[in-house]
């Protein structure tokens, strides 16, 4: 197995990433990782017909609004919950698409990450969310799920 050098984390801001990350400042390999914190924002399509798609939230302004408040909102996760002095960047990013699940497994493969990390919000079962799950098996990079407890 080849030494990890890049790292994805996905960060999903609806499951409290601060208890399900709580336990990354104790990961001390992410010190010497280059790290990805990705979030993914859906757009929302208006069907004009059935092969005829038109993204329309969000757009324009909004966009860059949402996306400069998720910025902040992952550098000071960053800041928080990560190990502290780390060798290498922390690169911030804030993705749109239509297909978060294959978006996320996109940018994962284009930065050449080996591992992505996700987290797994509070459960009662032993389900996975499906985002998860469409890593899991679609990822080439391999796939770490932190649970909540």
């Amino acid at each position: 197995m080849k030494k990890i050098q890049v790292v994805a984390i996905g960060v999903d801001f609806k499951d409290n990433p601060e208890e399900a990350w709580k336990d990354l400042k104790h990961l001390e390999f992410l010190r010497d990782v280059e790290i990805h914190l990705v979030h993914i924002s859906s757009f929302h399509n208006y069907s004009l017909s059935e092969n005829i798609q038109v993204p329309v939230y969000p757009s324009g302004e909004m966009k860059l609004v949402i996306e400069h408040s998720i910025l902040l909102k992952m550098n000071q996760l960053a800041s928080e919950l990560l190990p502290k002095s780390c060798n290498h960047p922390i690169v911030a990013k804030c993705l749109f698409d239509t297909n978060p699940k294959k978006s996320f497994s996109d940018y994962t493969e284009k930065v050449g990450a080996q591992l992505v990390i996700l987290a797994s919000g509070k459960k009662n079962h032993l389900s996975i969310r499906s985002f998860i799950q469409y890593q899991v098996r679609n990822s080439k990079a391999n796939v770490l799920v932190m649970k909540s407890h």
